[in-house]
């Protein structure tokens, strides 16, 4: 779309990106472009009005797949991928591909516990 240089000189960089993404989406549900244009350029000021001076993050994916990505990673990580590997093919960051280890981990422990307990072993 757009909508970049109206939102970037009225809210930053950043509210310009997301404006062009909303205005994209917007046509895709069959918005024609000016009308998307206006309402991605209007949710930009909602937003801007609502949550201007925080820092929000925007989580990449869902909870219930933490667990499947966790025990995938941590998989690659010991048939030999380095942590830069991971972090490049994953789009993770350095700490988050740490962290997802120590999940796999713990799910591993836990599973192996339960299944100690389930066979009467200590």
């Amino acid at each position: 779309g757009t909508v970049k240089p109206l939102a970037r000189n009225d809210g930053g960089e950043v509210l310009g990106y997301f404006a062009d993404v909303i205005c994209n989406e917007l046509k895709r549900y069959g918005l024609k472009e000016h009308d998307a244009n206006d309402a991605a350029a209007n949710v930009m000021l909602v937003m801007k009005k609502e949550f201007g001076g925080q820092n929000i993050y925007f989580p990449k994916g869902a909870v219930a797949n933490n667990n499947e990505k966790a025990l995938a990673i941590f998989a690659q990580f010991q048939a030999g991928k380095t942590i830069p590997e991971l972090v490049f093919e994953s789009g993770n960051s350095v700490q988050h591909v740490y962290r997802m280890i120590a999940h796999a981990r713990e799910i591993l422990r836990a599973d192996r516990a339960a299944k100690r307990q389930a066979e009467g072993i200590k």
